[in-house]
């Protein structure tokens, strides 16, 4: 991936939606029938709180860095129970549909509410990009209310 200068890889790939959810974190560290549009690869170890995470949806990108609750869910399928952040997000391409100075990152907890969400303020209508199968409220791209939007989760080598 060359935006921003290159070096991304992409970690996640597939479509939003919960009809789209075909993995999670916390249960697979490897799902990947076609690398490029339905992959999942939780993060290697060189990945820390100091890299850049990339997330694309549709023709949008931002990046930000995660913090360590966020960190362990992508690199080890930790589920942390509440929202991670707030995050700081630099929009990289594209026009983002909100602010993106108070992003969260939800990574699932012990019950049933699996998925990850990018969203800004922990709103549904705020929503970057999700792989959220518990219900629809967070089918979003961009803060667009939309199903089966390419997007991606990248880390900067």
């Amino acid at each position: 991936m060359m935006d921003d200068g290159g070096g991304w890889t992409a970690f996640w790939s597939g479509k939003n939606g919960k009809a789209n959810v075909f993995a999670r974190f916390d249960t697979s560290a490897l799902s990947c029938s076609d690398s490029a549009t339905s992959c999942l690869r939780r993060l290697p170890s060189g990945v820390t709180t100091g890299s850049w995470i990339m997330a694309i949806c549709g023709p949008t990108a931002i990046k930000f860095q995660l913090n360590a609750g966020a960190l362990s869910y992508f690199a080890s399928g930790t589920r942390n129970g509440q929202w991670q952040g707030p995050l700081v997000g630099t929009t990289v391409r594209g026009t983002p549909g909100f602010a993106l100075n108070n992003l969260y990152i939800w990574t699932g907890d012990s019950g049933t509410n699996y998925g990850w969400i990018v969203s800004q303020s922990q709103l549904a209508a705020s929503t970057f990009a999700s792989s959220y199968d518990s219900n629809t409220s967070w089918d979003y791209c961009n803060g667009v209310n939309t199903v089966g939007q390419f997007q991606q989760l990248l880390y900067r080598n």
